[in-house]
């Protein structure tokens, strides 16, 4: 299946793409784009740094129980994805900080020829969180760390939030 569902929404939630296997390979750029209603993209390139043609997994790893929905397209062509726990067999483990478990995972694999650039587009929903501390807010959580898996430095990463019109309002923008 090209699009994975689970039965709750949970609050928008990201994490920049992980490489499953060591490989040289650079994630040149980043965006991601969250609109008014909860929706995600993120469109990632990658680049093959080596002289050698191979296919390797590719994460996307979120605390359970994870976006509702998730699409994943390589090149603009829909991707089978699977969801599984970080760490198999030869791959990287990554843990939540804080719980010391292991992240979920959405993966797929993805194919480079020597020197080749790929990008990868992920769509996914979430909810806003609403409240931090006893206080009310409207937030997301999007983690950048998971980019320092990849080779190379990152050469751009931008971040768009749309927001509605009583947000936009909260911050003092009257238009």
């Amino acid at each position: 299946s090209n699009v994975l569902a689970g039965a709750t929404d949970d609050l928008i939630q990201g994490n920049t793409i992980i490489p499953m296997q060591k490989q040289n390979v650079r994630l040149v750029s980043e965006e991601v784009r969250i609109s008014d209603d909860s929706k995600i993209t993120a469109k990632f390139i990658l680049e093959n740094l080596s002289n050698a043609s191979f296919t390797m997994k590719v994460g996307f790893p979120f605390r359970a129980p994870g976006p509702r929905t998730i699409k994943v397209m390589v090149q603009d062509q829909p991707v089978e994805v699977k969801k599984q726990l970080s760490g198999g067999k030869d791959e990287i483990y990554i843990k939540d900080k804080f719980s010391g478990f292991a992240y979920e995972m959405f993966v797929w694999d993805i194919s480079f020829d020597a020197k080749q650039k790929k990008t990868v587009r992920l769509e996914y929903a979430g909810k806003w969180g609403d409240t931090i501390a006893e206080e009310t807010a409207m937030y997301f959580i999007y983690g950048t760390r998971t980019g320092a898996l990849w080779s190379g430095n990152i050469e751009k990463a931008d971040f768009y939030v749309k927001l509605d019109k009583s947000a936009a309002q909260l911050l003092g923008n009257k238009k």
